[in-house]
């Protein structure tokens, strides 16, 4: 029997012994190890095993032949021989289990686990290309306080651990997102510190991002955001349809801070990466079924199966129906409501260990009852001052927020098609990457802006884009892993139409098609100074294209005037212009040990200029130019008392120039974009978790955030540097515990979660109105997986349970036309959720 090893056995685990003739057990040559630390070079993959369990004492057991002429990947600062033996076997189509010995198993993903019959997987958390929000393995009963996972993010364009990242990230694995019944990206504000995502002046259909008080204050076809949502690595420039369900996900990461170096499309605030889960070589799925109060319904259902040991494809969808949270008592139907149906399809092909290409096809369709306002402030003198109007707030007033009374009622019809495709080729220790994407919008949106029944503010909107994106990287290491670099080309085309018919002051069309590109080289190399001390710095630069054909009408009658003051025929003006600049990054970090990292970092951000999508007059078609921040950021990332703590924090300090402010004047109403103001933002966010026990997790975070402008040219209307940043609450705070009930393994696992969310008062516009306040949320849930050791799961939710009122959003033209109408959050909501697993998603 000892023939059958690659090397000779000096003890052997009786349950080894079952398959001695097909497996080894390995202990052999030295392993490089610095302050705990295992480091170890490329090498054959057997050999790098070999290694690995004389080195650390641990068995580790394989079949040979599944690891013949395989290479391993180099080994740095790894912890432990699992997250050593995670390393080196890096895209190989391998598994690592470990059973109550802790022998660590190597095996083919395409094998069953009857192998090892006590066999366990080991939790990769929050790896992309691994984890979906499918229920993990059940662990074995802990004899103490669990560690905290390591968290794979792909912050910096390729997979690293969260702490060893020098930037401010949250990361967010697909089991967390389901364990906090995070159902869309409005919840995200919940878990991630200095994230707001609040229903836009468009509604919940249209959500706008803050992040460090930097947000686009109305989504026009003419204008870039200041934070990107990215979806499987492909940049959602018009935030229309990103309000679609999270499922099936890999992991969600905030970026925060100026991303102008790395990502394709420059940002000032920071970048939201959705990654979804890709498809794995075993069977496996879920079907599921929520039920709620207002009536809610919602299916959700996955299906991975693989076509071949190179092929496999992962299909996954939810419906969703749920009546309005309020009727209107104009005409008894009900707003604020949901119907969408979202479907995913993605393909993976690993025609070897060398070469990965994933292709990944959304649809997301939304026909929901719309977003309500409520007419909250009038102010005295203005034209809103009508005794019509003023009856309609006292009646307001009289019934609360909850009450709604919308002459328009308002809808919303979106539609959104998205392909894209990722493939990697590996050249030794370099890889070659391409990422190409295309997105389709269609919406059509009808909102009451006036909350009332008079016929004085109403706009519906309408947006057809396409867009089409390449990015090609090369990144890799050199020097013995002592440099690390990743060079790349980008190209963005983006082409629509975007109509907004309004009544305010009589009738407007504001009609807009544009055309938007974007030319980009970048590069980024980090040098190892010394074996703890790291030096970055990157630079990018690009070159915008801006093209926009403008016709806008008001009564029927063309508002546009030519230079001469006459009036173009036909009612149509052809602007174009273009913008080049630079953005970068410079930082510096030290990591005395695996569990420390501090960092300085300097960044320069850049948002693109672009055109006036309402311009009239000739001193309103000019571009406004982009606005840059400067950035420096100190943090620090810290796993203590042998990681059963985990503390990151960050304070950082922009400078903000030539800021895009939207400002309304004049008699009708005109709003235009300038660049109005300058702005200095300091703050800082600090995030802890803790496993004080092994049945009991407590995660807390803290943002401040202290915008103030240094200038801000408000035309008409003066000096308005006094303004706050909208949609920039000074204070978050979340806070959340969870209870693991001590029951069997053999009946599965149950836990119990309560969490805490509170914000300070808030601006709903750029030109202030009247500040709303403060408020905080407490929810609650319950979760049972693998009911009696079946592979059924239930999970019970409550969210907001002292039902609270409060305000998200709204539309501030107090200033001008004399209203402030507003939004509000949504009320107490509960349901259940019971879902059925199986195939690896049961194990």
């Amino acid at each position: 029997m000892k023939g059958d090893f690659l090397h000779p056995i000096t003890h052997m685990p009786r349950s080894v012994g079952l398959a001695a003739s097909a497996l080894a057990l390995v202990t052999a040559s030295p392993v490089a190890a610095r302050e705990g630390r295992i480091d170890m070079p490329s090498q054959p993959l057997a050999q790098a095993l070999r290694s690995l369990a004389d080195g650390t004492g641990v068995n580790i057991l394989f079949a040979p032949d599944a690891v013949a002429g395989l290479q391993s990947r180099p080994v740095r600062d790894a912890r432990s021989a699992r997250d050593a033996a995670r390393a080196m076997i890096g895209k190989a189509k391998l598994d690592v289990f470990a059973d109550a010995s802790g022998t660590l198993v190597i095996r083919r993903r395409t094998e069953t686990a009857q192998a090892r019959p006590n066999a366990r997987p080991i939790k990769y958390a929050a790896l992309p290309q691994a984890v979906s929000d499918a229920r993990p393995a059940v662990p074995l009963p802990p004899q103490a306080a669990e560690s905290i996972d390591d968290i794979v993010v792909t912050a910096t364009r390729r997979e690293e651990r969260l702490q060893d990242v020098p930037l401010a990230v949250t990361a967010i694995n697909g089991v967390e997102l389901r364990q906090s019944a995070i159902q869309d990206v409005t919840q995200l504000r919940f878990v991630a510190p200095a994230l707001q995502v609040t229903p836009s002046s468009f509604g919940n259909s249209v959500p706008g991002y803050t992040i460090r008080a930097q947000r686009l204050q109305e989504s026009l076809i003419t204008q870039d955001p200041s934070v990107v949502v990215y979806f499987a690595e492909v940049a959602q420039m018009r935030p229309h349809g990103t309000n679609q369900a999270l499922y099936d996900l890999g992991s969600v990461e905030v970026l925060k801070g100026p991303q102008g170096t790395l990502f394709g499309r420059s940002t000032t605030g920071g970048a939201i990466l959705i990654n979804p889960a890709r498809p794995i070589f075993e069977t496996e799925g879920f079907a599921s079924v929520t039920l709620g109060n207002y009536d809610l319904r919602s299916f959700t259902g996955m299906l991975n199966v693989p076509l071949g040991e190179t092929l496999a494809v992962r299909a996954a969808g939810k419906i969703t129906r749920r009546d309005g949270f309020y009727r209107n008592a104009f005409n008894g139907l009900r707003t604020d409501g949901e119907r969408t149906e979202n479907a995913r399809l993605s393909l993976l092909w690993e025609p070897s260990d060398r070469f990965t290409s994933n292709t990944v096809g959304s649809y997301y369709h939304e026909n929901s009852p719309g977003s309500s306002f409520r007419l909250q402030y009038i102010r005295p003198g203005s034209s809103a001052d009508t005794p019509a109007l003023r009856a309609a707030l006292a009646l307001q007033q009289a019934n609360g927020l909850d009450f709604v009374n919308n002459d328009l009622q308002p809808y919303a019809k979106v539609k959104v098609y998205t392909l894209s495709n990722t493939s990697a080729l590996e050249l030794g220790e370099h890889t070659l990457k391409n990422i190409i994407g295309y997105r389709k919008v269609d919406s059509d949106i009808a909102l009451d802006y006036d909350g009332t029944t008079q016929v004085f503010f109403h706009t519906r909107n309408t947006l057809q884009t396409t867009q089409f994106s390449n990015e090609l990287q090369l990144y890799g290491k050199l020097f013995d892993d002592r440099i690390d670099y990743i060079v790349g080309l980008f190209y963005f085309r983006e082409k629509g139409r975007d109509i907004q018919y309004s009544v305010l002051g009589g009738t407007r069309v504001n009609d807009g098609l544009g055309r938007n590109i974007s030319y980009s080289a970048y590069s980024q190399l980090g040098y190892r100074l010394t074996d703890t001390l790291k030096l970055t710095a990157g630079l990018r630069y690009t070159r915008d294209e801006r093209d926009n054909q403008s016709r806008n009408l008001l009564n029927g009658n063309c508002r546009l005037r030519n230079s001469d003051g006459t009036t173009p025929v036909p009612c149509v003006k052809d602007y174009s212009t273009h913008f080049s600049s630079p953005s970068w990054l410079v930082s510096l970090d030290y990591k005395p040990s695996r569990d420390l990292l501090f960092y300085l970092s300097h960044r320069r951000g850049y948002r693109s200029g672009g055109w006036n999508l309402r311009a009239n007059l000739p001193g309103e078609q000019v571009p406004f130019r982009p606005e840059t921040v400067y950035d420096v950021e100190l943090g620090f990332k810290a796993d203590l008392l042998d990681r059963k703590l985990r503390i990151n924090a960050a304070l950082y300090n922009q400078w903000y120039n030539d800021i895009q402010r939207n400002v309304n004047f004049g008699t009708p109403v005109q709003t235009v974009i300038l660049n109005a103001a300058r702005a200095r933002i300091w703050g800082g966010e600090v995030e802890a978790t803790a496993h004080p026990t092994d049945w009991l997790e407590l995660r807390g975070a803290f943002a401040y955030v202290h915008p103030r402008y240094r200038s801000f040219n408000g035309l008409s209307l003066g000096d308005l540097s006094a303004n706050r940043f909208s949609q920039a609450p000074a204070r978050t705070v979340n806070a959340s515990a969870r209870v693991s009930l001590p029951i069997s393994p053999d009946m599965g696992e149950a836990g119990v979660r309560l969490s805490y969310y509170h914000q300070s008062k808030i601006q709903l516009a750029d030109i202030n109105g009247f500040a709303e306040p403060g408020y905080g949320t407490l929810e609650a849930g319950a979760n049972w997986n693998h009911i009696g050791g079946s592979p059924f799961d239930l999970s019970l939710f409550a969210k907001n349970l002292t039902n609270r009122r409060y305000v998200t959003s709204g539309v501030v033209i107090y200033s001008s036309s004399g209203t402030q109408t507003v939004q509000i959050g949504q009320p107490r909501t509960y349901g259940m959720e019971l879902r059925y697993n199986f195939g690896r998603a049961a194990r």
